[in-house]
């Protein structure tokens, strides 16, 4: 069911802002607990959110992981024919393979983050189904083989210290090994990518099993690592209006230096190591567009041999990690990745 934001619903104010923030760093904390570090009666924190999400503001979402993905990934790069970008980047966001897709500046006229269970079947979504829609005119893809920096970690930083470290700490799921993944954990995962904060019992009830179960699957597919949540706002809202992204080189023998090192990077949003010419891209969040000098600049700085290849600014967000995104920003709707869905028989 599509997510109508309230257009009605007035902008996120400091607190807000602190709430998201909190979410991001502890995606279910009790309202109690985020009320208690923001200093706020849990009641106003809880009603705020409510407000946000309502609005299309911000919103927490969970999916399946395994170092990037529990499935493959791939960077695909299309060039469409003069006029027809949105009508395909609309067209693709229909996909549940296609988890995220930007409208972008430079040579490439659209960015598309893929996913799929396995090799086999990104492999048949990348030759069957981008080149053969009308107003394609060139596309190239690139496998993802590593992951330099997870989305999940970027932050608004507007926090105290002292908050940070207490939901830090409070997030921190208890270590659990691997488990092989069912036909339940795909469910689970596609109502935590409607509604990451979706209290256990409507979980249950949405997945069809006992309250029991779905604590128990969740909390070991959080603490092996598996499942992971991420709290996000609408880019426009949160300050950090401008995305940047980056097409580099970096030295094989570099790339656990350059991983400390994007790591350590506030701006730096999402990295990932890819099987092209250029085997780094990465997405950074600024706050103006003259930023982006700079923080390329900086970049290079810390990374003497990281070469940059080509860099292009987001001119609009179509998806982003499975939300539909209005021309503001805001989530309008939600399509769970392929990975959280029931295999077809």
């Amino acid at each position: 069911m599509a997510d109508r934001p309230d257009s009605t619903a007035q902008q996120p104010d400091e607190l807000d802002l602190a709430i998201v923030n909190a979410l991001q760093t502890h995606p279910r904390a009790p309202w109690s607990l985020v009320g208690e570090v923001l200093q706020v009666d849990p009641a106003t924190a809880s009603r705020r959110w409510r407000r946000m999400r309502s609005a299309g503001h911000a919103w927490v979402t969970g999916f399946l992981t395994n170092g990037f993905t529990q499935e493959c990934g791939a960077i695909l790069e299309i060039n469409c024919h003069p006029g027809r970008v949105i009508e395909v980047a609309e067209t693709l966001s229909a996909d549940p393979q296609a988890y995220g897709i930007k409208l972008m500046s430079g040579r490439r006229d659209l960015v598309a983050l893929v996913v799929a269970r396995n090799l086999e079947a990104l492999s048949h979504y990348l030759l069957e189904r981008p080149g053969r829609l009308p107003g394609v005119a060139r596309m190239g893809s690139y496998l993802m083989v590593g992951d330099a920096r997870a989305s999940s970690r970027w932050r608004l930083r507007n926090l105290e210290p002292a908050a940070a470290a207490r939901l830090t700490e409070a997030a921190r799921p208890r270590p659990a090994p691997p488990v092989v993944l069912r036909e339940v954990d795909h469910a689970l995962a596609g109502a935590l990518a409607r509604d990451g904060r979706l209290g256990l019992a409507e979980l249950a009830a949405e997945i069809g099993t006992s309250l029991a179960t779905a604590r128990r699957r969740m909390n070991a597919l959080l603490g092996s690592g598996q499942l992971t949540l991420r709290c996000d706002m609408a880019r426009t809202l949160s300050g950090w209006p401008v995305t940047a992204c980056f097409w580099a080189r970096v030295p094989m023998d570099s790339l656990a230096e350059t991983n400390k090192e994007l790591a350590a990077i506030p701006e730096v949003r999402v990295a990932f190591i890819t099987a092209g010419p250029q085997n780094l891209y990465l997405e950074a969040w600024l706050r103006t567009t003259s930023d982006v000098v700079r923080f390329e600049e900086r970049l290079t700085a810390r990374l003497p041999r990281m070469t940059v290849d080509d860099r292009a600014i987001t001119l609009r967000v179509i998806k982003h990690s499975g939300r539909i995104l209005d021309a503001a920003g805001r989530c309008v709707d939600t399509i769970p990745p392929f990975s959280a869905m029931p295999r077809q028989h």
